[in-house]
């Protein structure tokens, strides 16, 4: 045991715990306190109220009620505030001075306490917690109290115990973890004051007092894992938080590491910091007197009533909010609201409820993006873009790249609510500075947007030093994060040294600095629609040259309003789907617009076919679907050879390719059968995919673009999403005995679950004629989509002829009819 070691290194290390309680001693405060007076005349004490916690173990509380006239027939809100002190020293005492404070302001306050360590590890004082804030709950009847408005603060090393007090009523993995049951306390915002938010760092407190915070958890690998308060269990479990601290504060990097890690997480917070030397620790909690301390706990309370304001928004009457659901699904439908803009639209279908808010949206390696998150970026993303004047009333005409990132997806989203033009140019134009510099010159490109991973330095500073004579305003840089864990050393090591010389170039900013610089400026947003709101450009292969295209809205949003109305409806799941580079219509159209309009989850991976181990780590996710182009696959066959992995989850290959033989296709499934595989394989037309079918529980596909590939999960029935009409079964048919989609022959028929016939080539006629309609020009006159040389888009039509082979193959009640 550690405590009866008497070897020396036994001593010296009792000696430096000895040393570190020293430390800590000053973390609940911000040095001496003042002495205590008598309370403001407003405000009625109830000092050392007692409780029992769960193990009836005897603490104490102090409540704080304002009184006054003003307050006799008021709802008053309700803050709840945790002491600091190391989680080794201190009392609820600490907070006294803030608790009277906040009362004489007109909030109802509960200072609580929990016990101190050693005689109880974090988990223990987490359950004191929770144990104090359900009698806080208990007791908030005996009030007159705004149930809408309830607040926690916390400072020092209560931040600790707050955020994940906060955290484990939203995540059954943090419960399980903890040990303990969460508070039924529900927070509209989080005040933290100079947080000791890192326990689990390689410093004094960490290092020396493990022991005394985890007990006999310290060597419990799983455990261990959760106390790093960056994990996503916890930050994706917060809600809004306002963050203090100073220079003074010998933990401040503490409070400016974790206020980043939460915008990183797509989370509302926002982070005060004050220069001056001689505000110590927690010095706005301690000494609310000092002018700082009024100006910053003034923000916090602001802070607050600005969250509750921005909850009580979104509790829209379900009555009125069903009827605007459907009165909003039928203005699409009949093409009166056919010109909203591509934001407005996923935004607006995705809010009407809570549960659709916190729903997956995208998760990239590893890390899942909620719809709340994800339109929080977009905001972020536009503030700075209305910053800098890359707006449709500035007349701004923006390069982004088609690198599928979440960041890409961000500034997509964001300039299409600021009004700016779109060019969307894949990384094969991209990729040469000269053909770039020619296409900004040609399409009289104002601003430019790159990803770190993809811009070399060199690149960057040939387009900056071209940035006066070209007239660019911004050149952007797009942080991607990308995961280091799934790195080798060395292209870990050329990343970090590739973005350390990125941010020596001059006349490029990084999209990091920016969302601090402007932070909350006021957002532009522009609803014009134009036939030039997104720039395309596709390979035109006779003369192997790109060619730009333009798409407008109008006709984006009923492409994508008519191919969900092909799903049935099933809004207890949600489908994920892959894509890859943006410059492609039908990628945008298919996997992103469509994937986010309807609800469902867009997975995205930084690992390409060209990676040794892109298929290993499709299986390792549980990849259920693959779609792949013949090219595509030989890649695979011959990089994965030798590797350790278990394919047994993928069910289906989507294949593209125009001639597939009988030899080929055996290759493919006796590569499967090796590591344990048994896929169906589809051939499909070499154009783009649609995948349409049913499932009973959540899962993600798998598909793979042309360049950038993504995961996903179980089981192998596909899923169908809220929009259409009940009663469309999977069509069915033996998947090797599908025709090619350029040898379909018409009409397509199948059955429903009624047994009633259905002509799908009808639909897929129809929307092949809307299509054309709107993305040709002229619009005068309707277009014949079978006409073999018209004016027509080809790679549209054979999209839409994809729906017809896309469906879930299960049984044989699928056929043509001569």
């Amino acid at each position: 045991m550690a405590g009866n070691d008497k070897t020396m290194a036994g001593k010296i290390r009792r000696g430096a715990i000895r040393i570190g309680l020293e430390v800590i001693q000053g973390l609940g405060s911000s040095g001496e306190q003042p002495p205590e007076e008598k309370a403001p005349d407003n405000v009625k004490e109830a000092r050392n109220f007692p409780y029992i916690n769960r193990e009836g173990i005897p603490l104490a509380m102090d409540i704080f009620q304002p009184v006054g006239p003003e307050y006799d027939e008021r709802e008053l809100p309700v803050i709840v505030t945790i002491h600091g002190g190391g989680l080794v020293t201190g009392d609820r005492k600490i907070s006294l001075n803030l608790s009277r404070d906040l009362a004489s302001r007109g909030y109802l306050v509960f200072a609580i306490e929990y016990r101190l360590a050693p005689r109880a590890n974090v988990c223990e004082q987490l359950d004191d917690v929770c144990a104090g804030l359900d009698l806080v709950g208990s007791k908030l009847v005996e009030y007159d109290v705004d149930y809408s408005r309830i607040f926690l603060t916390a400072d020092s090393a209560g931040a600790f115990l707050a955020i994940y007090t906060a955290a484990m009523k939203n995540s059954v993995k943090l419960q399980r973890v903890i040990g303990h049951e969460p508070s039924r306390m529900v927070f509209k915002a989080l005040g933290i004051s100079c947080g000791m938010f890192y326990t689990n760092k390689d410093d004094i407190l960490g290092a020396l007092l493990s022991e005394q915070f985890y007990g006999d958890r310290k060597d419990d690998s799983n455990f261990i894992q959760y106390m790093n308060p960056e994990h996503p269990e916890i930050v994706n479990n917060l809600p809004p938080t306002f963050f203090v601290t100073s220079r003074g504060d010998f933990l401040n990097q503490y409070t400016i590491s974790y206020s980043k890690a939460l915008k990183r997480a797509g989370k509302t917070s926002k982070l005060l910091y004050y220069s001056e030397e001689y505000l110590n620790h927690t010095f706005n909690f301690a000494h609310p007197d000092f002018p700082q301390s009024k100006d910053a706990n003034t923000k916090m309370l602001a802070f607050f009533e600005e969250q509750a304001a921005i909850y009580a928004d979104r509790q829209i009457n379900s009555v009125q909010k069903e009827k605007e659901y459907k009165e909003l699904k039928k203005s699409i439908e009949t093409g009166k609201s056919g010109n909203m803009k591509m934001y407005k639209a996923i935004k607006t279908l995705n809010s009407f409820d809570e549960t659709r808010l916190d729903a997956p949206a995208l998760k990239c390696d590893g890390k899942t993006v909620s719809y709340r998150q994800m339109f929080r970026k977009w905001d972020e993303y536009a503030e700075v873009f209305s910053a800098i004047n890359m707006t449709g009333g500035k007349k701004a005409r923006v390069i982004i790249p088609g690198a599928m990132t979440k960041e890409a997806i961000y500034s997509f989203y964001a300039l299409n609510m600021t009004g700016a033009v779109i060019s969307l140019y894949p990384y094969r134009i991209m990729g040469n500075i000269e053909d770039m510099l020619s296409a900004i010159e040609r399409e009289k490109i104002t601003d430019v947007i790159l990803t770190d991973y993809e811009t070399s330095p060199a690149y960057a500073r040939k387009l900056a030093s071209s940035k006066e004579e070209l007239g660019l305003n911004n050149i952007i840089i797009l942080d991607t994060q990308l995961p280091e864990s799934e790195m080798s050393k060395e292209e870990l090591m050329l990343t970090r040294s590739n973005i350390s010389q990125l941010k020596k170039v001059q006349g490029v900013s990084f999209m990091s600095d920016l969302l601090v610089k402007y932070e909350a400026s006021k957002i532009v947003i522009d609803d014009n629609t134009s036939d030039e709101t997104l720039i395309f450009h596709e390979l035109q292969a006779e003369e192997n040259k790109f060619a730009s295209l333009g798409l407008a809205e109008e006709a984006l949003n009923r492409i994508v309003y008519e191919l969900s109305s092909l799903y049935s409806k099933d809004t207890s799941t949600a489908l994920a789907g892959l894509s890859c580079d943006l410059f492609s219509r039908s990628v945008l159209v298919n996997q992103l617009q469509l994937t986010l309009f309807i609800g469902n989850q867009l997975v995205i991976t930084h690992k390409t076919i060209y990676n040794k181990d892109f298929f290993k780590k499709a299986c390792g996710d549980y990849v259920n679907y693959l779609f792949l182009r013949e090219i595509d696959m030989k890649k695979i066959m011959a990089s994965a050879k030798g590797l350790r992995m278990n394919a047994s989850s993928i069910d289906v290959l989507y294949l593209f390719a125009e001639k597939m033989t009988k030899e080929k296709t055996d290759a493919i499934q006796d590569f499967f059968e090796m590591y344990g595989g048994h896929p169906q394989i589809v051939v499909l037309g070499n154009s783009g995919s649609m995948l349409v079918g049913k499932r009973t529980k959540p899962r993600t596909v798998f598909t793979l673009a042309p360049l950038r590939p993504i995961p996903a999960a179980k089981p192998m029935t596909m899923p169908l999403t809220p929009y259409a009409p009940a009663g469309l079964s999977a069509l069915s048919a033996s998947p090797r005995k599908l025709p090619s989609v350029g040898s379909m022959p018409n009409p397509l028929v199948w059955k429903d679950i009624n047994g009633n016939k259905h002509d799908l080539s009808k639909i897929v006629e129809k929307i092949g004629i809307i299509a054309t309609k709107m993305m040709n020009k002229p619009k005068k006159k309707a277009l014949n989509p079978n006409e073999p040389n018209g004016n027509t888009d080809e790679g549209l039509k054979q999209l839409m002829g994809i729906l017809a082979v896309m469906f879930e193959p299960s049984q044989t009640d699928y056929y043509y009819e001569e």
